[in-house]
């Protein structure tokens, strides 16, 4: 009889063959060449008989923990990685035509919905986590694992898996399920690892292939944050000697694999190795940054995911000192997990949880750790669903924190009485420099309790108020505070309701003010009586750089004062007069004054009434300042 037959374990062709003979193993059972356990053309089998293609080879969230915690002694070896693992498990315990995503959904077989592409050098427990990370929220997304999918049957059935019957790659088994990706409005999610850290994830020229083919077919590419590194995509040359046309399928010692062979001439007749490069450079988004983290919002990793990529960033010592998981839907029981981690957490100093559904009890969590973290600085809560409780529980919190350094609240529910917490708060803490409560339904009473605090605090540098009713009772508070205060150097009130009235106590508190360099008051009422009260403070102020008044209605009036201020001030570089209702006669003001004014660098004036005439005359005048070498930039 014929000796048996090598049996070469190989998938997609992408890594080193191995042969192993027929037979050896107990319970490896693999197909001699007349009775392939597929079809000719790659079709998977149920036990129902029937034929299943690529676009239904999916492993759910669940069965790959199931998977995970099933083997958890043996992927706890960092030595094994896929190939071993296929070579020494897969095949015995999954001999007869399936892959195990279907072994496992053999009478419901899963639509894929979601793509990993990665190599077979990773530590399996580590990769399955990292695939867990960015799906453990997503059950209802099946994926494609190429190992897990396919089934790992003789070379012939592998071959007939990957082609699907035909000779062209882009008709192939992955093109096939990028197509089920695209139809369901999925996600390719490209995990790399740190075995390819000097050549990278794209020396493997299957994954440039995928990464390729998914820009092409507009599916969207997300890279791991645990593994989203230039070294990690690129290798040690990074992105600048990327060469895609070097890359291989398999171990560059051994001949070349039929796979790389259809990759290469697809390209060769396609688009071309110099598009391939650009298209990956473009589709690769990855972080520069030692110790920063970015979960792509698109990934929307849910409270699971965070959970156990906060197991994973202490399990591996990972760096993280900034931690971005902005609309990742984490609610409050992430941010609790998040909580739980910054008691213990020494390393992060910038945390980024805006819009992420986190209401008073994720807020509560975070205020219980922020009492006993000592390196969290920024704290960014934008855009969620905190109101009363939250906030009252994050400003007991500031009254006893020494690090937090900025604190967002910007689109919450603070209300007056959250305002009035944070007052409070701000009259004990001695670190706080940027707070940001801006679109918090915030009146005159919540601001009136600020600006008392404000008279008090001497940390404050920046304080944000935009889109809230502030009025002019709060402006006149914040006013009287600016008279005292001395650390105050942004000041943004766009959009609060300011009229003429506060405008007016705004300027006064110019005049005595030594420190407000910014003041924003856009989108608000203050008209020509409140820019000619704030022009008359501007001859005296010597601080104040930058002043928007954009939508304010502002007209010739009020332009003419400015003008004059112009003339005497020295220290004003940005005038933004948007929207107004300015015309010929306030435009050649303010140019008349420019021919005296030597700071003033920045002038827009977009959208007002000014005609040819106005328009010639600020022209002529930015014309001559820049043949005299000055920097002046005019926006009409």
């Amino acid at each position: 009889p014929s000796p048996p037959r090598p049996h070469v374990l190989c998938v997609h062709g992408d890594e080193e063959v191995k042969e192993v003979e027929k037979g050896k193993g107990k319970g490896q059972d693999v197909a001699s060449e007349s009775s392939m356990m597929v079809t000719p053309d790659g079709k998977q089998i149920t036990t129902k008989g029937e034929m299943v293609g690529p676009n239904r080879w999916a492993i759910t969230s669940s069965q790959v923990e199931s998977l995970l915690q099933d083997h958890i002694a043996l992927f706890m070896d960092p030595d094994l990685n896929a190939r071993v693992f296929v070579q020494e498990h897969v095949r015995k315990a999954y001999s007869k035509g399936q892959g195990i995503a279907l072994t496992k959904n053999n009478d419901d077989p899963k639509k894929v919905k979601l793509m990993v592409s990665h190599c077979w050098d990773e530590p399996m427990g580590k990769f399955l986590r990292d695939v867990l990370i960015m799906t453990s929220d997503k059950e209802h997304l099946g994926m494609f694992v190429c190992f897990l999918s396919l089934y790992q049957g003789s070379q012939e059935e592998l071959n007939a898996q990957v082609t699907q019957g035909s000779s062209d790659i882009k008709q192939g088994c992955f093109a096939e399920v990028l197509t089920s990706v695209k139809e369901a409005r999925g996600v390719m999610i490209v995990v790399s690892n740190e075995k390819v850290l000097d050549a990278g994830l794209y020396s493997r020229l299957w994954c440039t292939w995928e990464v390729y083919c998914a820009r092409q077919d507009k599916v969207k590419i997300i890279v791991h944050p645990l593994t989203g590194t230039a070294a990690h995509l690129f290798g040690t040359g990074g992105r600048e000697k990327f060469q895609p046309e070097l890359g291989r399928c398999g171990n560059p010692a051994l001949a070349v694999t039929e796979d790389e062979n259809r990759i290469r001439r697809a390209i060769a007749n396609g688009a071309g190795w110099d598009v391939i490069r650009e298209t990956v450079l473009d589709a690769s988004i990855f972080t520069t940054e030692v110790g920063r983290i970015d979960v792509d919002r698109r990934a929307r990793i849910g409270p699971k995911g965070v959970k156990l990529l906060l197991e994973a960033v202490a399990t591996d010592d990972i760096p993280a000192e900034k931690l971005d998981l902005r609309e990742n839907h984490i609610g409050d029981s992430g941010a609790e997990a998040l909580a739980t981690a910054l008691q213990h957490s020494c390393t992060i100093a910038s945390l980024t949880l805006a819009v992420n559904s986190i209401g008073d009890l994720g807020a509560q969590a975070l205020a219980e750790a922020l009492q006993h973290n000592h390196t969290l600085a920024t704290l960014n809560l934008s855009a969620n669903s905190i109101g009363g409780l939250g906030v009252q529980a994050l400003a007991a919190a500031l009254q006893q924190n020494e690090t937090i350094t900025e604190l967002t609240l910007s689109g919450n529910e603070v209300g007056d009485l959250g305002a009035q917490a944070l007052a409070e708060a701000l009259q004990h803490n001695h670190t706080l420099a940027t707070l940001d409560l801006g679109d918090n339904s915030i009146g005159d009473l919540g601001a009136q309790a600020l600006a008392a605090a404000l008279q008090q605090n001497e940390t404050i540098t920046v304080l944000k108020l935009l889109s809230n009713r502030v009025g002019d009772l709060g402006a006149q508070a914040l006013a009287e505070a600016l008279q005292h205060n001395s650390t105050i150097a942004t000041l943004d009130l766009r959009s609060t309701s300011i009229g003429a009235v506060g405008a007016q106590a705004l300027a006064e508190a110019l005049q005595h003010n030594n420190t407000l360099a910014t003041l924003h008051l856009r989108s608000n009422s203050i008209g020509d009586l409140g820019t000619e009260a704030l022009a008359a403070a501007l001859q005296q102020n010597e601080t104040i750089t930058e002043l928007t008044l954009v939508r304010n209605k502002v007209g010739n009036l009020g332009a003419q004062a400015l003008a004059e201020a112009l003339q005497q001030n020295h220290t004003i570089a940005t005038l933004n007069l948007c929207f107004n209702s300015i015309g010929d006669v306030g435009a050649q003001a303010l140019a008349e004054a420019l021919q005296h004014n030597h700071t003033l660098a920045t002038l827009i004036l977009c959208c007002n009434s000014i005609k040819d005439v106005g328009a010639q005359a600020l022209r002529d005048v930015a014309a001559d300042k820049k043949v005299k070498g000055a920097h002046f930039e005019l926006f009409l």
